[in-house]
């Protein structure tokens, strides 16, 4: 495997996720630390080496109101998004918002996945409601070519 995922956890510190833990497989592929690291106090995950990334994620709401989340880029750039009007839901209704997307990162980025809103937050984070990850996809060589992992 070139990049590890599935991550989940639970609660927004200043509107991030951030109590995201290691899916139980993980410590089972033999994975480490050479292409990301997972920070658990502020819930960022720091990019080690360079390349071509999938991210994804998903976040299960409850409640009824729009809500959603940004996976930001150095906590500056949105570079993905999901957002969910519920408003035709009960307060134990929920519903899933997923999004995924290809990116080239580099060394010393970090993501993080942010509520788009500090109040109200109600979120769902059991390991199969709510996760993020990445998958190293391919490196870059000097002159810009993708190579596979």
């Amino acid at each position: 495997m070139s990049g590890r995922g599935g991550y989940h956890g639970n609660e927004t510190l200043s509107g991030t996720f951030h109590k995201w833990q290691y899916a139980d497989w993980f410590f089972k592929s033999n994975a480490d630390d050479k292409h990301f690291k997972l920070h658990f106090g502020n819930g960022t995950l720091e990019v080690m080496q360079p390349g071509l990334y999938l991210l994804y994620s998903q976040i299960t709401l409850k409640g009824n109101g729009t809500q959603g989340y940004h996976v930001m880029r150095n906590d500056k750039d949105p570079i993905l998004a999901c957002y969910s009007n519920n408003m035709m839901l009960h307060e134990e209704d929920k519903t899933s918002c997923f999004t995924m997307g290809m990116f080239k990162l580099d060394k010393r980025d970090i993501i993080s996945v942010k509520h788009i809103s500090t109040s109200g937050v109600r979120a769902v984070f059991t390991s199969n409601a709510s996760f993020f990850g990445l998958v190293r996809l391919g490196r870059f060589n000097k002159r810009g070519v993708v190579l596979a992992v």
